[in-house]
């Protein structure tokens, strides 16, 4: 059926339409960006109209200053242009959301997201971060919402959970692992934390099992691992605010499940179990992982026996 004309008017409000108004206008693109790659992007819910941008380049000192005047404070942000002078002059706005792929932080740099005061959400995706990136975030006046993939977050993920707003946690890929969910293990203000290990068998149900000590969490997502009833899956009954529970990508029977589900009436399930193949895959991967953590160890080991050796000899009087 065709669109009337009452019809066409409804869809552009509704595309166009931010927790600012509806109404508003869409601001035009500066013109000392147009070189570059940089558009409007509508967010769900109250983040609203934000500013994407794309640039292999550093930005110029124009277009940074056409950037600050926009009457806009959430950005998206990819390229090489994310970089240690880049992150400086995004610490000197006003930012409330923002989504960075492909950044580059280190050093004195990751300071700059500390001074991002009003900072409600941040999302890294396969960004390089410095060491400081965990102490930058912790304690962080305003951040209320968290995603990464780097493996560095999920290090120091305890810490940046002492933030007192943060309550929403997303772990990606190698960050969201055993060492992560340990870290966050008896937290009490989180709400929403989602462990998405996809692409490598990081999380085992040791992990898993730290996370069901999440006392406050409202919605929890658990991907790819392999878990059971009796091993952990039986300790989240013991959460009283539990509503939603996400099962991705998970090897659990169907007696465990059953058993879960009856343990857990009042919690709406999303459920995606690993098919027979999919646990071949996985239990190889994980069996690489473990031979290649043992290897490393033992270089470690010889290295630093090695180096004893050496002290010692070094310190003994010659003959």
């Amino acid at each position: 059926m065709p669109m009337n004309r009452r019809s066409w008017t409804v869809l552009a409000l509704l595309v166009v339409g931010t927790c600012a108004g509806a109404a508003d206008p869409v601001p035009t693109i500066p013109a000392a960006l147009q070189g570059i790659d940089a558009a409007w992007r509508n967010f769900p819910g109250a983040i609203g109209r934000g500013l994407a941008i794309r640039s292999k380049d550093p930005l110029s000192d124009a277009q940074w200053t056409a950037i600050a005047e926009l009457p806009v404070t959430s950005f998206t942000c990819s390229g090489a242009f994310v970089d240690a002078a880049g992150l400086t002059r995004l610490g000197t706005m006003r930012v409330e959301s923002l989504v960075l792929e492909g950044c580059h932080a280190d050093g004195d740099s990751v300071n700059a997201f500390a001074r991002m005061t009003a900072l409600r959400r941040l999302v890294f995706t396969h960004c390089r971060l410095g060491e400081g990136i965990a102490q930058a975030l912790a304690a962080h006046p305003a951040l209320e919402e968290l995603t990464s993939d780097n493996h560095l977050i999920g290090d120091g993920i305890g810490l940046i959970a002492t933030s007192p707003k943060l309550r929403r946690i997303r772990l990606g890929h190698g960050a969201a692992n055993d060492r992560a969910a340990k870290a966050l293990a008896g937290n009490r203000t989180l709400e929403d934390v989602a462990f998405w290990a996809t692409g490598a068998p990081v999380l085992t149900e040791a992990g898993v099992l730290h996370l069901t000590s999440l006392a406050g969490v409202r919605k929890l997502a658990i991907h790819n691992t392999v878990v059971t009833y009796a091993g952990s899956l039986n300790r989240l009954k013991a959460l009283p605010r539990l509503t939603a529970l996400t099962l991705g990508g998970v090897d659990l029977s169907a007696d465990d499940l059953a058993q879960l589900k009856a343990d857990l009436p009042q919690v709406a399930f999303t459920i995606d179990l690993m098919t027979a193949e999919q646990r071949r895959t996985w239990d190889g991967q994980l069996a690489y992982r473990l031979k290649q953590e043992a290897l490393a160890q033992a270089k470690a080991a010889k290295a630093a026996q090695d180096k004893q050796a050496a002290d010692h000899a070094a310190a003994a009087p010659p003959r």
